[in-house]
Parts: C-alpha cells; sequence; structure tokens
C-alpha cells in the first residue's frame, strides 16, 4: 500500500505548499466554519442586531463550572473594545442588587454559558455558586439581555428558559467568539442551523 500511494518515491517529501500556507488556508477555514456556525435560538423583542451606536457599556456575566473558562471571555472583551465597547467582565452575580446596578449601567448585557458532558460522561450540570448566581441572571434588563451558550446546545431551555434574545456558538474557540460578537453587532447574519433538535416534544 505505501508503495502504491508514492511513500518510497524520492520526492515524497517535496509538497506542494508551504507551512506558512497551509497554517494561513487553516486559519481561513476556521474563520468561515465559526460565521456558518453561530445560530440564533430566538430573538422574541427583535434585539438582534443591536444598534452599536447605541451601546457604550457591555457587562458579559460567565457562568460554568470550569474556572479556565473565564479566560476565553477576555477574547470576546477585545472584540467588543476593538470596536471602542467598554466591557465589564463578571465572573458570576451575587445578588439582586448587583444584578440591579449591573442593569442601571449597562447598555447590553450578555450572559455566556459553558457547561459540557462531564467526564469521562455524565449529564451537563450547573451547581453550587453557579447554580445560585442563576437566580439573577434575566431578572432585570431583559430587553437588552443576550444569553449564549458555548457548549451544551440545550441551556436555553434547561436553564435560561425566560431569556428573550438567545445564542449557540456550540463551542469557545477564538474564532467562534469573534463570529458571535459579529452577529450580535450586526456586522454578518447568524447563518448556522442547529444540528440537533433544539425545542423539546411537548
Amino acid at each position: 500500500m505505501k508503495e502504491k500511494i508514492g511513500l518510497f518515491e524520492d520526492n515524497y517529501w517535496d509538497l506542494p505548499y508551504t507551512l506558512e500556507e497551509c497554517v494561513e488556508e487553516t486559519a481561513r477555514i476556521n474563520k468561515e466554519i465559526a460565521r456558518r456556525a453561530i445560530t440564533k435560538i430566538r430573538d422574541r423583542n427583535n434585539l438582534l442586531p443591536v444598534d452599536k451606536s447605541k451601546v457604550k457599556n457591555v457587562t458579559i456575566v460567565c457562568t460554568t463550572y470550569g474556572n479556565a473558562f473565564f479566560n476565553n471571555l477576555r477574547t470576546m472583551k477585545a472584540c467588543f473594545e476593538e470596536r471602542g465597547i467598554h466591557v465589564t467582565l463578571k465572573r458570576r452575580i451575587e445578588s439582586a442588587a448587583e444584578m440591579a446596578r449591573i442593569d442601571k449601567e449597562s447598555d447590553l448585557i450578555i450572559y455566556v454559558v459553558y457547561v459540557v458532558p462531564n467526564f469521562p460522561k455524565g449529564h451537563p450540570i450547573i451547581y453550587g455558586a453557579e447554580c445560585a448566581g442563576c437566580q439573577f441572571t434575566f431578572s432585570q434588563g431583559q430587553t437588552k439581555s443576550i444569553g449564549i451558550s458555548m457548549g451544551y446546545p440545550y441551556v436555553h431551555h434547561d436553564l435560561f428558559g425566560n431569556a428573550e434574545t438567545f445564542i449557540n456558538t456550540y463551542g469557545c474557540s477564538d474564532e467562534l467568539i469573534d463570529a458571535c460578537v459579529e452577529v450580535i453587532l450586526g456586522e454578518r447574519d447568524a447563518a448556522g442551523n442547529s444540528p440537533v433538535k433544539i425545542v423539546p416534544d411537548q
């Protein structure tokens, strides 16, 4: 088999492309896949796309059991700041008073959730302080709030049924985060179609 596919030929390592070309093409493909993945699950109040001229302050609230994921949101923060929008990152909301302050100070509130099946097996779950913090999410400022799941695609139903606007990205790569911000700000459409049935049977 190796002989048939040419592995013994003298020029086997003479590739028709350079490493730089391969990396550049891979990056291009990753961006295109990300842009096609962003799925608008619902937008009951037609919040999307938001008017960039009216958004000066954004608060991003993280819900996850993986503390390392919080660092991914620095990419989202940078994406907004590149467009001149101030961003505050919150690890979680601790009280109703804090939620009221966020509502007062923010033009846009984004709740980003990252839960995945527990390794090696187990149902995705939010527990402890994360679960306690969820009682305050979407309790105020609903008309300027967006929910985003970057993992488990059923979060909009299982955890945030009261979110008027919700997006699924199916991952948390820099390319997906960048594409998600583009959709929020109307720089491109949400072109994704859910690969799974996200509305449960009644």
